[in-house]
This record gives C-alpha cells, sequence and structure tokens, in this order.
C-alpha cells in the first residue's frame, strides 16, 4: 500500500511495522512487515531515506554485533494476506536463548523474577510452590496472550505473534528448568 500520508510505526515486542492512516473514520493498524529480532533487541527507529524508502533499524542479537539496517520491500503478497504469525519468527529456535534475550529483563537470568515493573515483581520460577501450582497449559498461555488476558499484569506481553508454538513449548521447559535448582 501506499504509504503517503500514513503514520508508520513498530510494535516492538513482536518486531511488527505497522501503519494507520489517519483520515479513517475508525483507524486501525496494518501490518506492513516482521522483523526476526524483537523487544530490547528490535527495531531502534524508522525513517525514509532521500529516494522515500522506508529504511528500519534494529540492534540484533545480544551475543555479537548483529545490527542490521533493513529496507521495507514491496512483496506481491499484500501484507493482509500474510499469516497472522508473519513469515518470520524470532532470530533463534533455542529456547534458552530466546529466554535470556526477551524474558530475562523483567524475569531475571535465572528466573528469579526482577523489579522491572514498579506496580509487581514477576514470580519466582525456582520456587517449588509455585512450579507445582502453575500448569504448562498456565504458563503456555501466559506467555501466548499474555497477563492481562491471564487475569495477571499487563506488564506481561503477549508473544502469540513472535512466537510459533514449537518456540512458546519450548520456553515452556525453560521455566519449567529453573524449578529444578530448588
Amino acid at each position: 500500500p501506499s504509504l503517503s500520508g500514513k503514520y508508520v510505526f513498530a510494535e516492538n515486542q513482536a518486531g511488527l511495522i505497522q501503519f494507520i492512516d489517519p483520515s479513517d473514520k475508525a483507524p486501525t493498524a496494518h501490518s506492513l512487515a516482521r522483523t526476526r529480532d524483537l523487544s530490547q533487541f528490535g527495531i531502534t527507529s524508522i525513517t525514509t531515506d532521500l529516494d522515500g524508502r522506508l529504511l528500519v533499524t534494529t540492534l540484533g542479537g545480544k551475543s555479537a554485533n548483529e545490527g542490521k539496517l533493513l529496507t521495507l520491500k514491496h512483496l506481491d503478497q499484500p501484507a493482509s494476506a500474510m499469516s497472522s504469525k508473519g513469515n518470520q519468527k524470532t532470530n533463534s529456535s533455542n529456547p534458552s536463548q530466546n529466554f535470556q534475550m526477551l524474558c530475562a529483563r523483567c524475569h531475571g537470568e535465572n528466573g528469579a523474577g526482577t523489579n522491572a515493573s514498579e506496580n509487581v515483581t514477576p514470580p519466582d520460577f525456582r520456587l517449588l510452590s509455585w512450579q507445582v501450582a502453575t500448569s504448562d497449559e498456565r504458563i503456555k498461555s501466559v506467555i501466548q496472550y499474555g497477563g492481562e488476558a491471564n487475569d495477571l499484569s499487563s506488564d506481561m506481553p503477549a508473544w502469540n505473534n513472535a512466537f510459533t508454538d514449537a518456540e512458546i513449548d519450548g520456553l515452556v521447559k525453560v521455566v519449567r528448568g529453573f524449578g529444578m535448582t530448588e
């Protein structure tokens, strides 16, 4: 679609580049593209060059200098025809690396939870009491749909558009692994 006169923005948690047409009576976000880099390693800026091409910068991975300058290119397939999870997923199919890259900021590198928010401290995944009281299905639902959809804090984002089902299952195993240290 033509982006002239549109508001283009990034939804950084899921790595989505979206636009809104402010002239619509009920403006809604439309997805244009998805980056492989998410959350704090994801999109850092969106701008245009002198030729009007949309340029996107990302920080890249945690362990190497992987920052990127990306150019949005036209596809034959319209954005609305893309699957709800897009054409690209996370940068890694390694569940531990995904956790460290995207979850550790709030949940701690060892699953202990941090004071990332003034309003809520995430659960300590190392506690046997938490591990026993929380089902795999509950963990998966919170990862997929976020805290608010599960009567928890809205500070926990929904990751269903960023991870495949297999990647979410891998994250559930990582969370369960923290409970084996008590």
